[in-house]
């Protein structure tokens, strides 16, 4: 089995976070260190945009920069993100080959395994969901994602332990502040942290435990603690005045910000109504899907919604019909072609 080093970072802050994401797979791809696990910390609440996004269109700027909450940009792609210190991250470091071949999803399926394994062996009821979440209930728990360098990957993944709903709609341009005063039941019907599922909650050091062990298990190593080397911290030094800079922060700048695209259908069985926001006008980057009809499974539209996100445009119709066809389901009164109909008028709409 091969050797990795598992490190803790500790409480930081988000650019010295992201800086040392750039430095650990900068440092791996050139064989200088050794395949790393990393857990990391928040010290205070920030707000993490994905590399391809505009800041603007994610996050509420003058809120933040009001109440003092720190704005960056990781070096994954993926969603803007509210992370503080009841959220606990980690991340894998090393070469690729230590991957399945095949599709990207291969990977996240692996990797989110491991998470997986370790909530459900301290008796967490964690489930894996297409295509890189972990669940709990149906409700998504942890979000995932990753980048590379050369012949090396990074995948990281947050875990929340506890979660400021009211603090995230705030900070966070979404779909849901469109339902008003229905925003935060509505987040808590799509995500949840481990204190509001858990009677008793595992704590810091038995969660990144269990991680290290189920991790060891998927990717076949054997783990040794260690620590930053020097090379890696200088080359973090000088990294970390970039990672604070609005040349960093503020690229991907649009004149134009986003708009959500939304509609109201009615169909036999009830209305419904759709919020979604695109990237590029190609893709659907968010979906929120609501209505006054029955579904069975309850998850369905949870389930949906998570297929929606970074669909193609073109590929709609497709997608829908082979996501309802490959399932039990009941909505009476709501077809899928209902579905297709209001998702279309919502990306005509102004």
């Amino acid at each position: 089995m091969n050797e990795w080093r598992v490190i803790d970072t500790g409480f930081i802050g988000a650019a010295e976070n992201m800086a040392l994401d750039k430095t650990i797979l900068r440092v791996v791809n050139e064989k200088k260190s050794p395949p790393t696990l990393r857990f990391m910390f928040f010290d205070k609440p920030v707000i993490l945009v994905g590399y391809n996004q505009n800041v603007a269109d994610e996050v509420k700027v003058e809120y933040c920069i009001e109440n003092k909450i720190p704005i960056n940009r990781r070096i994954t792609g993926g969603g803007a993100i509210l992370m503080d210190r009841g959220a606990l991250g980690w991340e894998l470091v090393a070469q690729k080959d230590v991957l399945p071949k095949g599709p990207v999803e291969n990977m996240y399926k692996l990797l989110c395994e491991g998470c997986v394994n370790a909530l459900q062996k301290l008796g967490v009821d964690a489930k894996f969901r297409p295509h890189n979440d972990i669940e709990i209930n149906g409700r998504k728990v942890s979000g995932s994602g990753g980048t590379e360098e050369g012949d090396t990957f990074l995948y990281h993944g947050s875990l929340l332990i506890d979660f400021n709903v009211e603090l995230m709609l705030k900070t966070l341009n979404t779909p849901l502040e469109k339902l008003k005063d229905k925003a935060v039941d509505s987040f808590k019907e799509r995500m949840t942290w481990l204190s509001r599922e858990c009677n008793s909650v595992p704590k810091v050091d038995e969660l990144k435990e269990s991680l290290t062990k189920e991790f060891s298990n998927v990717l076949g190593f054997n783990f040794v603690y260690g620590d930053i080397t020097e090379y890696e911290k200088k080359q973090y030094n000088d990294n970390l005045n970039y990672f604070r800079s609005d040349n960093w922060i503020y690229q991907n700048i649009r004149k134009k910000k986003k708009e959500y695209h939304s509609s109201i259908y009615k169909a036999a069985g009830g209305c419904i109504r759709t919020y979604l926001i695109f990237d590029r006008n190609e893709y659907i980057s968010q979906a929120v899907i609501n209505g006054d009809f029955f579904v069975y499974p309850s998850r369905l539209l949870r389930d949906f919604e998570s297929m929606l996100k970074n669909c193609r445009v073109k590929d709609i119709e497709s997608k829908t019909n082979e996501f309802f066809n490959a399932q039990k389901w009941e909505i009476p009164g709501v077809t899928p072609a209902d579905f297709i109909t209001a998702i279309k008028m919502a990306i005509v709409s102004e």
